[in-house]
C-alpha cells in the first residue's frame, strides 16, 4: 500500500463515504471493502446500474454514511498521512537501493 490513486486520499481525508469504479481484486477496492469505506463498482456490463444503485444506497442511509465517512477519516490519519506514506516509500527506495 504504498502507492494509491491520488483521489483517495482527499476522499479518506474529507471523511466521507465513496464510490469505487474498480476491478474488486485491486488493492483500491480491497482497501474499501475491508474497512466499509463505500461501495465498489466493478467495470462490466451493469456498471451504470451499480453506480445507481451504491448512489441510492449511501444516499438513504445517513447513518451508514456517517460511520464510513468516520472510518475513512480515521484511515487517512492512521495509515495514509503524509509522513506515514512518505516514509513507506523512502522504506522501498531504500530496499531497492540495497539490493543493487
Amino acid at each position: 500500500e504504498c502507492l494509491m490513486p491520488s483521489k483517495l486520499y482527499g476522499v479518506l481525508a474529507a471523511g466521507v463515504p465513496m464510490i469505487v469504479l474498480a476491478p474488486p481484486e485491486c488493492e483500491l477496492a480491497q482497501i474499501v471493502e475491508r474497512h466499509q469505506l463505500g461501495s465498489v463498482c466493478p467495470p462490466g456490463e451493469t456498471l451504470v446500474r451499480d453506480i445507481a444503485g451504491a448512489v441510492r444506497k449511501w444516499r438513504n442511509d445517513r447513518e451508514r454514511r456517517i460511520i464510513a465517512g468516520s472510518a475513512a477519516r480515521e484511515l487517512a490519519e492512521r495509515e495514509f498521512d503524509r509522513q506515514i506514506v512518505t516514509g513507506q516509500f523512502g522504506e522501498l527506495l531504500n530496499r531497492i537501493h540495497a539490493t543493487e
